[in-house]
């Protein structure tokens, strides 16, 4: 984002000023912008909920403790949960000012923690039984979660009707699951983190390239250019999803596999004495 940043500001082009805002650097660099230490959503902001997310996962102890002790009660759990989300929301909202669902840099860590404990929550209901017919669950589910946002109903139903379109689509096996199943569609979920991370850096770059090949005021692009640019989106995330994220996962993998290595054989010489003086 920098480097984008920078290219366009030396072409002329212009760039929110947040983007390259220094003072948060620091909070994104070490994940923690989510956490209300940094001044601005700067830099890929869309990496704010990986910020939440490395919070959660922080936390995950605490959620299992409460979560594992309802793993006979499902229904229960999750009954808890919704009524924690309803509340948090409504009492987030009288406080802040502003729903927790527009929680960005700013309380976005608390905005994963009652979504986070829904989700373990359907993880029990998922662990006890499997929704029976999944097809008409998801259908519902769907429909329910578009209803409710197009009439722009209370935040909560809509994530509510989110987190049961999740267990219905968990419940659906492989060989049922038909074109979700396809290879095309496993692949784009492969790569969809990737879309989600290239998507601010893909905008900046092709909005402002566009906006300059075609002399459009006010980066007022056509109709056919916008959906170009959403087209090439995929393309891009699959460029970077090869060429970054893949081996940037095998290379962490591959520090914790030496270190498990090394740590064996350590313990394996340091036994070496004690099973020569046994024999």
């Amino acid at each position: 984002m920098g480097l984008l940043a920078a290219a366009a500001l030396i072409a002329g082009m212009s760039v929110d000023g947040n983007v390259l805002s220094w003072p948060a650097l620091p909070a994104n660099l070490l994940m923690l912008h989510a956490w209300g230490l940094a001044p601005v959503a700067g830099w890929n902001h869309p990496s704010w909920s990986i910020s939440a997310e490395w919070f959660a996962y922080l936390c995950f102890p605490l959620f299992a403790f409460v979560f594992w002790r309802l793993r006979d009660k499902p229904v229960a759990a999750v009954v808890g949960a919704a009524a924690f989300l309803t509340v948090l929301y409504f009492v987030f909202e009288q406080v802040a000012g502003f729903p927790l669902t527009e929680a960005t840099f700013r309380w976005g860590a608390l905005r994963i923690v009652p979504c986070f404990a829904l989700g373990c929550a359907l993880y029990l209901v998922y662990r006890k039984a499997p929704l029976k017919a999944p097809w008409t669950a998801s259908a519902a589910s769907f429909a329910l979660m578009i209803l409710s946002a197009a009439l722009g109903l209370w935040d909560g139903i809509t994530v509510l009707f989110a987190g049961a379109l999740i267990l219905s689509l968990a419940s659906l096996p492989n060989a049922r699951a038909g074109v979700l199943a396809s290879r095309p569609a496993v692949y784009l979920g492969e790569i969809s983190y990737s879309v989600y991370m290239v998507c601010v850096p893909w905008k900046l770059l092709s909005i402002n390239l566009a906006a300059k090949l075609t002399d459009a005021p006010d980066k007022q692009l056509h109709i056919f250019v916008w959906l170009a640019i959403l087209a090439l989106l995929p393309v891009v995330a699959a460029v970077s999803y090869h060429l970054v994220e893949r081996p940037a996962r095998k290379a962490l993998r591959g520090m914790a596999d030496r270190r498990k290595k090394s740590s064996s054989q350590k313990k394996s010489n340091d036994d070496t004495p004690e099973r020569v003086f046994q024999s």
